[in-house]
């Protein structure tokens, strides 16, 4: 789903190579998830038990600021609306 959504709409955002990259760490933890299946629950699960995302060594284990956890569940949203609206 990310391949696509970079594909199709990503890639012309000013801050696209920046969601790349935090949707990319997502979807690995996710298991690369299909958006036709992926819920509201699923991600709920997801953001109760992950961790850092943290830049190379510096993933520590400690859990993300709320801010940060807000701004990766926006930028989940924009994939999954934009893939919907394109009707993929």
């Amino acid at each position: 789903m990310l391949d696509l959504w970079w594909k199709l709409h990503g890639k012309n955002l000013k801050s696209g190579a920046n969601a790349y990259r935090r949707l990319q760490i997502m979807c690995e933890q996710l298991n690369d998830p299909i958006a036709a299946t992926f819920t509201a629950k699923d991600f709920a699960h997801y953001r109760a038990n992950r961790l850092t995302m943290g830049r190379g060594e510096s993933r520590n284990g400690t859990e993300l600021s709320t801010p940060s956890q807000n701004h990766d569940l926006l930028w989940m949203k924009t994939l999954s609306n934009e893939l919907r609206r394109l009707k993929e």
